[in-house]
């Protein structure tokens, strides 16, 4: 079975390649977390008029749920 990390690294999608850095002391951003997000996106009420987060399910569809 792949590691966690092999996995991660296998599929970069366009928002881990903006935000995805190795916690290393030189780094420039921080290492984004899913949950960190999750919970920001609630904090902010990001997502859309209606305040629908816009957190995604496993299968990559939005779960609209109000915030």
């Amino acid at each position: 079975m792949m590691s966690k990390r092999g996995r991660l690294h296998r599929k970069m999608t366009p928002f881990l390649v903006n935000n995805y850095n190795e916690e290393t002391s030189n780094s420039l951003k921080p290492a984004v977390r899913k949950k960190d997000q999750a919970e920001q996106c609630i904090s902010k009420k990001i997502g859309n008029k209606y305040g629908v987060d816009k957190r995604r399910n496993n299968n990559g569809t939005y779960k609209h749920r109000t915030v």
